[in-house]
């Protein structure tokens, strides 16, 4: 005869939906907002606000190939492409045809977007 195991009932948590990507992308809007801030404490010093720049520049490499190598477990070797690309297309938008910095930059990175988000596509349909 065998007896039967008498668990616990506990309430079934409600689903949420909508808080998945609140989860999800509420660590990279506070990074952010706290490096829209930088200026603001080394906006006066030339030297300082590049070191700052600089160090902003490889913190979002470190986010980008935590992402790609700790999180997906992907050898993806086109970062450097990718970033190439970004900064490729910002500097001539910005000097051959006289496009805005920020409106430059915010094409550069669609671009580079674009280009990585087909590359991806592409390895992941390969694998």
């Amino acid at each position: 005869m065998t007896a039967s195991v008498d668990r616990p009932t506990t309430a079934a948590r409600p689903r949420t939906p909508w808080l998945s990507p609140v989860r999800d992308l509420g660590p990279v809007v506070l990074a952010g907002a706290a490096l829209a801030l930088v200026p603001l404490r080394y906006g006066d010093s030339r030297s300082t606000m590049a070191v700052a720049i600089v160090g902003m520049l490889f913190a979002a490499y470190t986010i980008g190939f935590n992402v790609i190598f700790g999180n997906t477990g992907q050898l993806f070797l086109c970062v450097g492409a990718l970033a190439g690309i970004g900064g490729y297309c910002s500097g001539i938008l910005t000097e051959r045809y006289n496009v805005p910095l920020l409106a430059s930059l915010a094409l550069a990175a669609t671009l580079s977007s674009a280009v990585g988000g087909i590359l991806s596509w592409v390895a992941a349909r390969r694998s």
